[in-house]
């Protein structure tokens, strides 16, 4: 029985989009990755299928950058980044796009509320999961997960 079509991985970017376009799937997608329960999904600028400047076309220079911002009933927030190819500082782009989530939302905060010490008491966790095609640690486990905690007590921030 095969899975899937064998020339199409999930993982190409056409194909993710296609995927992650699709508001219940993704929902569940984080549901079943984060055990969290997606409220709504907002697929970011970024989406949008992109043709590389050469003659003639073949289906190597269409591209897509596939960022996927959820929103969950507490106002979590979690991306989605899609790698398909190798970046030497993707896990820095990475951290990146989680800081500027953050900040975006710190700001929305303020402009809603002023800007005084108290809105940072309303500022929602930001989750990011990445699905890549490139091993970037040196074990072959197929799952990591990272968070923010006090190193001796394990207490998360």
């Amino acid at each position: 029985m095969t899975v899937r079509h064998p020339g199409i991985s999930p993982t190409n970017d056409l194909v993710a989009k296609k995927i992650f376009s699709n508001p219940d799937i993704t929902c569940q997608f984080i549901r079943d990755m984060l055990d969290l329960p997606a409220k709504n999904v907002t697929i970011l600028e970024g989406s949008n299928i992109h043709v590389l400047p050469s003659l003639p076309y073949s289906a190597q220079d269409f591209y897509t950058s596939i960022d996927v911002l959820a929103e969950l009933d507490n106002g979590t927030q979690v991306i989605i980044e899609i790698q398909v190819h190798h970046q030497n500082f993707f896990i820095n782009r990475l951290w990146a796009y989680l800081c500027s989530q953050v900040n975006q939302n710190l700001e929305k905060i303020r402009q809603r509320e002023g800007d005084t010490h108290q809105s940072y008491k309303h500022i929602a966790p930001v989750y990011a999961i990445a699905i890549v095609d490139s091993n970037y640690f040196s074990d072959d486990l197929a799952f990591h997960s990272f968070s923010m905690r006090e190193d001796t007590t394990g207490e998360v921030l």
